[in-house]
């Protein structure tokens, strides 16, 4: 790490705004690289990493605080940097379909399940089991990712996704031992899709910046451009606002924008001419 390096054996009390700011200013003066094909630095450090980093350091000091170790925060009246997210349009249909041409069994399911449910990948999504899966009822059930939202939901089972999980629970069946989670590797959990993501990525020829978390991404953007319920949207991603699911995920298209503005009365005649 490096936020320990830097001001790890600063006092609690010493961590000021103005030690902050030094400590931004370096990081992002000396977070940079040479470009292969200019010979220039750049940054290879984003202000995102950065507003990361500190809000750790804060979340340390506010147990501090809560421990009654330090009096009160010392970094009061510290602005963070203004993160640089890139934005990330969602995966095209084209997309979805080279990756999945090429992706192995577990790749396979945990897109899918991602697209399908807008389940977010990591924990959330690799850690359901076929117990979380009620075949009756039609529905999944989804213990969310510690982000401030919803702890656990409930999601509706798109019909392809079911005939999907029919498919693939007769494939673990003839296994032998029935796996508990839906995604894995011979019979095992897997525990993370960075490195098979990556070669299925590039096997289908996808050069631009595209994560598996675009797949939860393409959830939200296609079903709010599909006029689906902002609401019911909102409680299948786990958000606790509606306003939070626009905010992040959201596209709109030019037909959205156009239908958007026809929408509005007219308050000239058509038939008038421009005064001249």
């Amino acid at each position: 790490g490096v936020v320990i390096p830097a001001i790890g054996r600063l006092r609690a009390m010493s961590v000021t705004p103005d030690v902050l700011d030094r400590y931004v200013a370096q990081r992002l003066k000396t977070a940079t690289r040479i470009d292969k094909a200019t010979g220039n630095p750049v940054a290879y450090i984003k202000r995102t990493t950065v507003h990361r980093e500190l809000s750790d350091i804060r979340a340390v000091l506010n147990w501090a605080i809560r421990r009654r170790i330090i009096p009160w925060n010392p970094a009061t009246g510290f602005e963070m940097p203004t993160r640089d997210d890139d934005i990330i349009s969602p995966p095209t249909h084209a997309e979805i379909a080279a990756v999945l041409a090429v992706a192995p069994a577990w790749l396979h399911r945990a897109l899918c399940l991602a697209y399908y449910t807008g389940t977010r990948p990591g924990g959330e999504l690799l850690t359901r089991r076929w117990g979380d899966v009620d075949r009756d009822a039609g529905t999944i059930f989804i213990e969310s990712a510690k982000k401030g939202g919803r702890r656990t939901r409930v999601v509706e089972l798109h019909p392809d996704l079911q005939l999907l999980l029919k498919a693939w629970h007769t494939e673990d069946k003839k296994l032998t031992a029935m796996p508990k989670t839906i995604i894995h590797f011979r019979g095992k959990p897997v525990g993370s899709l960075k490195t098979c993501w990556k070669t299925a990525k590039r096997k289908a020829g996808i050069t631009r910046r595209l994560r598996p978390y675009d797949f939860r991404h393409a959830f939200a953007s296609y079903a709010l451009r599909a006029t689906a319920d902002l609401k019911s949207v909102s409680e299948i991603l786990g958000h606790s606002r509606p306003d939070t699911t626009v905010r992040i995920y959201q596209h709109t298209d030019t037909a959205q924008r156009r239908a958007a503005v026809n929408k509005l009365p007219s308050i000239v005649s058509p038939s008038k001419n421009e005064a001249g």
